[in-house]
C-alpha cells in the first residue's frame, strides 16, 4: 500500500483465511479472519478458502478469495471488503468460478482476462458482467496474473513473461523482462 502500510493473506487446510496488517511498516501487525461467505463453510480437512492480494482503493480494501465449497465441482472465487483498514472483512460478492480470477481495476470495475483474446468486465462491484474487447494473448496454457497500478496501467505475467497496458485492460504489449535475456 505504501511504506508503512501493507496487508499478507495466509490460510491453510483447517481454517478461515487470516489476512495480516501492519500500519508501521513491518515492525508490528494485527490480524483479522475473512468470514466464510454465503454457501461455503469452512470445515477442516481441505475446505477452506485461500487469500489472494489485499488491493488498496482509498479507505476501502478488497481481497479475492477461494475455494471448494462442499459438493461443488469446481472453485469458486469470493471478493471481501474492508472499510476500516482491515480490522474487519465483510463478504461482497462471488464472481464466479476459478481461482485468482478477478482482476481488481478499481473499487468498482473488476475484469477476468483470458488469454485467448476474450475478457468480461463488470462497473458494479461484480453484480453483472458483460463481454470486453481486451486484446490480451498468451499461449501458457494456464491462467495469467493481473495487477493494475492505477485505472489505465497494468501488467499481466505468465511464465516469466511480462505485458503492460495502459489504456484499462484494452490493448496489452511484451515487455522485456528484467534478468532474462530475449532474443531480438
Amino acid at each position: 500500500m505504501d511504506a508503512m502500510h501493507g496487508f499478507l493473506g495466509a490460510w491453510d487446510p483447517n481454517h478461515r483465511p487470516t489476512i495480516y496488517a501492519t500500519a508501521d511498516g513491518g515492525f508490528t501487525w494485527a490480524s483479522s479472519t475473512l468470514p466464510d461467505p454465503p454457501g461455503f463453510v469452512t470445515e477442516a480437512g481441505g475446505f477452506a478458502l485461500r487469500a489472494g492480494l489485499v488491493k488498496g482503493f482509498g479507505k476501502t480494501l478488497l481481497i479475492p478469495a477461494w475455494g471448494m465449497p462442499d459438493g461443488a465441482q469446481m472453485e469458486t472465487e469470493y471478493i471481501f471488503r474492508s472499510v476500516d483498514g482491515g480490522a474487519t472483512w465483510a463478504y461482497l460478492a462471488t464472481p464466479g468460478y476459478g481461482s485468482n480470477n478477478v482482476t481488481l481495476v478499481t473499487e468498482s470495475r473488476w475484469l477476468k482476462l483470458f488469454n485467448n483474446q476474450s475478457a468480461l468486465e463488470t462497473t458494479d462491484v461484480g453484480r453483472t458482467w458483460h463481454s470486453y474487447p481486451s486484446d490480451y494473448q498468451d499461449a501458457a496454457g494456464v491462467p495469467s496474473i493481473f495487477v493494475f497500478g492505477d485505472p489505465l496501467v497494468g501488467y499481466g505475467t505468465v511464465r516469466g513473461a511480462i505485458q503492460r497496458t495502459i489504456d484499462g485492460g484494452l490493448h496489452w504489449a511484451l515487455i522485456k523482462t528484467p534478468g532474462v535475456n530475449q532474443p531480438g
